[in-house]
């Protein structure tokens, strides 16, 4: 173009000058370098977008999970920012001695998606289980049982285990890079909290028989208090 409308012979790419060729090089050099720094540019804030939305998002998650107290709330609470970040249903399990209590089926919002029958069967649990037991995941798009519906990730601290998440891979593909690292995240904090459930919980208990002790304590003095009054049964009283 630029030999076209602006190198004599105006409107044809005919070149007589010996320097133009060097010039439509230099400018062709100069358009691709410009061209990459751009495309750099764009995904350099692409990412950074993305950064910022995951920052977003787990600090909403977090929140909203550090004030609840119960533990079905907080997988009411879990399932749904999952069902919102993916769009597909969510069925959750918790688990602890050894069993699995659930599932909790949330379903994906409009027509056309996975039920909660689908799931209600000894095979689905069984994968569940095996995720649960191991602290690995498995199921749709894994290498562990990759029959199943769903793909299924434990919720742990540590090595501690304290529920399932399973997602409905409905069309069987792998849930995206960015989008799993998310869901990642946020059920590692899904654990975080139900690691400080117990450990209220157990506080709570602890608390509960100190004050059982001490109550039986002050009884015991009370009562024994009470006894001295009566000096025929007492060692120090003249008893019997």
């Amino acid at each position: 173009l630029f030999n076209f409308f602006f190198v004599e012979p105006l409107y044809s790419f005919q070149m007589d000058g010996k320097e133009y060729p060097v010039t439509i090089a230099v400018m062709l050099a100069a358009s691709l370098i410009t061209s990459s720094l751009m495309n750099r540019v764009r995904s350099h804030s692409r990412e950074m977008a993305k950064k910022a939305y995951r920052t977003e998002i787990l600090l909403d998650n977090s929140r909203r999970l550090r004030r609840i107290r119960d533990k079905k709330e907080a997988v009411k609470e879990v399932s749904g920012q999952i069902k919102k970040l993916l769009g597909l249903p969510v069925l959750f399990y918790l688990y602890s001695g050894g069993g699995l209590e659930g599932p909790f089926f949330f379903p994906a919002d409009g027509e056309g998606h996975m039920q909660e029958e689908e799931f209600l069967n000894q095979k689905e649990r069984a994968v569940a289980m095996w995720s649960a037991a191991r602290g690995k995941r498995a199921g749709a798009c894994t290498h562990t049982l990759p029959d199943a519906k769903a793909i299924y990730l434990p919720v742990k601290s540590g090595d501690r285990v304290y529920g399932v998440a399973g997602i409905a891979l409905e069309e069987r593909r792998e849930i995206p890079p960015f989008e799993y690292s998310l869901l990642t995240a946020m059920l590692n904090e899904a654990g975080l909290v139900f690691e400080r459930m117990e450990m209220m919980a157990a506080s709570d208990e602890r608390g509960k028989l100190y004050d059982s002790g001490r109550a039986y304590f002050s009884l015991s003095v009370l009562f024994s208090g009470q006894w001295n009054h009566y000096p025929g049964c007492c060692p120090d009283g003249g008893g019997l």
